[in-house]
């Protein structure tokens, strides 16, 4: 034991010794020592993640705070306290409509939900009147469920959509009453909000396209193409508001003219999978002009349907939506739209709302505007059996 302490002791005394020979001896060459690491804060596990700028800072104040002299040394001197830390605020991340990745045969990003050059009170009016039709029938009969756009038009309730749209409120009663359902849904995004009823459909239309409501990819030209919902209460099972903020028809005689500045709005969902149509469906809104005007009937020289690049609202699921004119007019239905990759290249197809006065006046023997301001509860009563009757041409088609 004592000759370990000797020999401990020795060695102390020349470390000692070296030390303070060596202060006299040529001075090293400096040599770069990696600096201390940051102090971040407590109980951080760094293998779990890297600090954040904020936690580094607040470190480094930390460190300030225990670096600081006591003055006097005290033995019962307060503990400095430094004034509280404000980080810098930057600004806040505001979430936006979902982003959609395409799918892959398709190369152009889609683009935002709402363009952001056009008429802001125009955005408003397009987007209070525009709705989402929802139909799911039966299933097992080669009947898919379908989202298309409906329009409301005046204050009573009244939705404007394609025939190709409405006649799924036609097979809600297939094979049996009520073994579909369709629901109307409005907002951003849309949800569930009416129930309606048909009111009228286009014979003529339902008598040339029996088919369209099994095909794949079906196609038309437009004509006829328009159906009349009236909602009959809410979604959840209370009554129907006592207003809406309808769209007011474009006068009769209403001229459409090529580069006329007009506003698109449409529930597009093309990108979109099922449960995103359910979840995160949003109204498209974009700004344009006509392109060009055409007619269906050459004898008559009629202005029937109007082309408009729209863009994003050119997709599927716009059926139904609406075209207004700079005066927030409705001046035509959505009906049809050309198909490419690059959505900005898309044209959709619009049936004005003359036509529309002149197929109902040509099937019914009635003005269309007189039609509208019937009692809804009547109309949708007095509706039924030609509703039975267009189902039965459905039926064929099914089977």
């Amino acid at each position: 034991m004592i000759q370990e302490l000797l020999t401990n002791g020795a060695a102390l005394m020349f470390g000692v010794l070296a030390f303070f020979l060596g202060t006299g001896a040529e001075p090293r060459e400096e040599v770069s020592v990696t600096p201390p690491p940051m102090p971040a804060l407590e109980n951080w596990n760094p293998g779990v993640r890297p600090p954040t700028l904020e936690e580094v800072v607040y470190g480094l104040i930390r460190g300030a705070e225990s670096a600081i002299p006591d003055a006097e040394e005290e033995p019962n001197a307060p503990t400095p306290v430094l004034p509280p830390v404000v980080f810098p605020s930057f600004p806040p991340v505001i979430p936006t409509a979902p982003v959609v990745i395409p799918p892959t045969e398709v190369d152009e990003p889609l683009p935002p939900v709402l363009e952001p050059s056009g008429d802001i009170s125009t955005t408003n009016v397009l987007k209070g009147a525009l709705v989402n039709i929802i139909c799911s029938p039966a299933k097992g009969y080669n009947l898919r469920s379908t989202s298309g756009t409906g329009v409301l038009i005046g204050t009573k309730g009244v939705v404007v959509t394609v025939a190709h749209v409405g006649q799924y409120f036609l097979v809600t009663d297939y094979p049996e009453k009520n073994s579909g359902s369709c629901v109307i849904r409005t907002g951003s995004p849309a949800k569930n909000a009416y129930v309606a009823e048909l009111i009228y459909i286009s014979p003529s239309w339902i008598e040339e396209n029996p088919t369209t409501i099994v095909t794949s990819n079906p196609k038309g030209t437009g004509e006829h193409d328009f159906a009349f919902l009236a909602i009959t209460g809410n979604a959840s099972g209370g009554p129907a508001p006592s207003s809406f903020p309808g769209l007011q028809l474009a006068p009769s005689g209403k001229e459409v003219s090529e580069e006329d500045d007009v506003s698109v709005g449409s529930y597009g969902a093309e990108f979109l999978t099922s449960s995103q149509v359910r979840s995160s469906l949003y109204p498209t809104i974009t700004f344009g002009s006509i392109k060009e005007a055409f007619t269906f009937s050459r004898a008559n020289n009629t202005t029937d349907i109007f082309a408009v690049n729209a863009g994003a609202a050119a997709q599927q699921g716009s059926s139904g939506g609406a075209v207004l004119n700079d005066d927030d007019q409705f001046l035509g239905l959505i009906t049809t739209r050309t198909v490419k990759a690059d959505l900005s290249l898309r044209d959709l197809q619009a049936i004005t709302i003359d036509h529309l006065r002149r197929s109902f006046q040509a099937d019914t023997g009635s003005n269309l505007d007189n039609f509208l301001r019937g009692n809804l509860s009547t109309l949708v009563t007095s509706f039924e059996d030609d509703a039975a009757e267009l189902l039965d041409i459905l039926d064929d088609s099914i089977e």
